[in-house]
This record gives structure tokens, C-alpha cells and sequence, in this order.
């Protein structure tokens, strides 16, 4: 049998990995989609694409 202790790291260890997993994936995805959503937005304004109108409405967005 080993110490309470150590069963408790046992157990603990992999809900910790997976939790760091998961938060980093997060921040990723979201960095991911932002750093889209600005090249997009990007690439419509140089092209031009873009009034008034519609860049008032992703800045409220963002």
C-alpha cells in the first residue's frame, strides 16, 4: 500500500495535466480566433471593403 500522500499526488497528478491542457488549448484557440479575426479585418480594410458603417460594428463586437 502506499501513503495516503502519495495517493493523493497519484491522483491528483493527471486531473492537474489535464486541466493545464485544457486551459492552454483555451488561450490558444482564443488567441487563434483573434489574431483571424484581425487579419481579416486587415485584408477588408486594405482591399477596401470596409465603410464606416461596418468598421463601427466589429469595434462594438470586439
Amino acid at each position: 500500500m502506499t501513503a495516503p500522500c502519495c495517493a493523493g499526488v497519484v491522483v491528483a497528478a493527471p486531473v492537474v495535466a489535464v486541466v493545464l491542457f485544457v486551459v492552454v488549448f483555451v488561450a490558444v484557440v482564443v488567441f487563434a480566433v483573434v489574431v483571424f479575426a484581425v487579419v481579416v479585418v486587415a485584408a477588408l480594410a486594405a482591399a477596401g471593403a470596409l465603410d464606416a458603417e461596418v468598421m463601427a460594428g466589429i469595434s462594438m463586437m470586439v
